[in-house]
């Protein structure tokens, strides 16, 4: 075995003891922590066994020579400084107590926990009410037809992991903060509140999302091709229809739509090209377009809730 070894970890922002746990296992395995890489890569370095209890601490404007030395001089080595998170260990043997911790008391604790609210859950609320929130409302209310199921998927995993994050932070956050503080007027009011409200914003996502998928209406169309005529008719398109066609430069296709209900895209070119017609419409539309070069077009068709007639007749 090498002297170096890498394993790959995830840790949340509120389980930094099992984080701390974990490295020091290690090191009782002979693996001392060198530094850290990415999201979740943590590298080690080989060395004697022994117990070396670890602790983290969080300060986002970084650190300097006076905030190590006051660790140093109780013993603790500094190792790195990762994403605000400031890495520290100390042999056991050279502990006060068993339970020994770079914080002086539960209050410093208690302040180290809202530091990590600012500086690592802040973002992630503007993150959230900025982009995923208003993204995924839109999506309830309405459906671009460009818009995939993958992002779909991604909107809604981002809005419950979100969430997952946000509930369990102020759910450790009022647990500690008892803990640190003694009983608090409503304490069980506030948890359970938290914990209730959470939990029924995430259910009603889901059963929106899945209320949503169940009432979608599945496309119902026909298509027709010919050497010189290409017709799609739907009672009910809400998808793309492809149709790859072989054009030679100077030959003309007669557009004609009727959309009595919803909206069609039409892109025509060749794939990895500019497109040589593209265009939304609704209601009626009829246009001529002159094949500018000899090559295998693709006619794409994009409905949103739309019906009709969308044909392409191929004038020589």
């Amino acid at each position: 075995m090498g002297k170096y070894k890498t394993t790959y970890k995830i840790f949340s922002i509120m389980q930094r003891e099992k984080e701390q746990a974990y490295l020091s296992k290690m090191q009782e395995k002979g693996w001392k922590l060198a530094h850290i890489s990415g999201l979740c890569a943590y590298h080690f370095e080989k060395c004697t066994p022994e117990a070396v209890t670890y602790q983290l601490d969080y300060q986002k404007e970084g650190i300097n020579d006076e905030y190590l030395q006051m660790f140093a001089d109780c013993g603790w080595e500094y190792i790195l400084s990762f994403w605000g998170y400031h890495y520290f260990r100390k042999p056991t043997v050279l502990m006060d107590s068993g339970d020994e911790e770079i914080f002086c008391d539960e209050e410093s604790r208690l302040d180290m926990m809202k530091r990590v609210f600012r500086g690592r859950l802040l973002p992630l609320v503007a993150v959230f009410c900025c982009c995923v929130l208003p993204q995924s409302v839109a999506g309830f209310l309405t459906r671009e037809p460009s818009v995939g199921k993958a992002l779909w998927t991604g909107l809604l995993i981002l809005f419950l992991l979100y969430s997952c994050i946000f509930l369990s932070f102020g759910l450790h956050y009022l647990q500690y903060k008892r803990k640190v503080r003694g009983e608090e007027p409503h304490f069980k009011l506030k948890y359970y509140g938290l914990l209730g409200g959470g939990i029924a914003i995430i259910a009603l996502v889901l059963l929106l999302t899945v209320g949503k998928l169940a009432g979608q209406r599945a496309s119902d169309y026909t298509v027709s091709a010919e050497p010189d005529w290409y017709c799609v008719a739907a009672n009910y398109l809400d998808e793309e229809v492809m149709y790859d066609w072989e054009l030679q430069e100077g030959d003309r296709l007669s557009l004609s739509m009727v959309v009595p209900e919803g909206k069609i895209h039409v892109s025509i070119g060749i794939p990895g090209e500019d497109p040589i017609y593209e265009g939304n419409m609704d209601k009626m539309h009829s246009s001529v377009v002159t094949v500018t070069k000899t090559g295998t077009y693709r006619i794409l068709v994009r409905g949103d809730h739309a019906s009709g007639s969308y044909s392409f007749t191929l004038n020589e």
